[in-house]
C-alpha cells in the first residue's frame, strides 16, 4: 500500500515543486522585464528590445509551466 500523496497523477512533492518553478520564471521574467525597461546601459534600442523579448520569453515560460502544472 502507498502512502505518497498525488496530485493529477503526479506526486505532491513534484507538483508543488514544478509550481516553485514556474513561480521563480515569473520572478525571473519581472525583474528581468524591469531592468531592461529601466536601466541606461543599453546602447542602442536593439539591445533593449532584445532583452524585453527575452523578458517575455522567461514570463511565458513561467506562465506556461504553472499552467500546465495546474491542469
Amino acid at each position: 500500500m502507498s502512502t505518497t500523496r498525488s496530485v493529477n497523477g503526479e506526486s505532491q512533492a513534484f507538483f508543488v515543486g514544478t509550481l516553485l518553478f514556474g513561480a521563480l520564471l515569473l520572478a525571473v521574467g519581472t525583474a528581468t522585464s524591469l531592468f531592461s525597461v529601466t536601466t541606461p546601459y543599453f546602447s542602442t534600442t536593439a539591445d533593449r528590445w532584445l532583452a524585453i523579448a527575452v523578458s517575455l520569453v522567461i514570463l511565458g515560460s513561467g506562465v506556461a509551466t504553472i499552467v500546465h502544472t495546474l491542469k
